[in-house]
């Protein structure tokens, strides 16, 4: 996991498609990660409103 990137002679980045995908699936994961944590954050502030409302 530690060669994922590699520079060529040329200073180009080369990454392998298995590499990609590798990548790939990680950006997802951390999207989908990325995405629970705003939905918690979003839920505890609409019921702190609610609570603060109900005041």
């Amino acid at each position: 996991m530690e060669n994922i990137i590699k520079l060529n002679n040329k200073n180009k980045i080369e990454i392998l498609p298995y590499e990609l995908d590798f990548i790939t699936k990680l950006k997802r994961e951390y999207l989908k990660l990325k995405i629970k944590i705003l939905n918690e954050i979003i839920r505890e502030l609409t019921y702190n409103y609610k609570l603060l409302k109900k005041e």
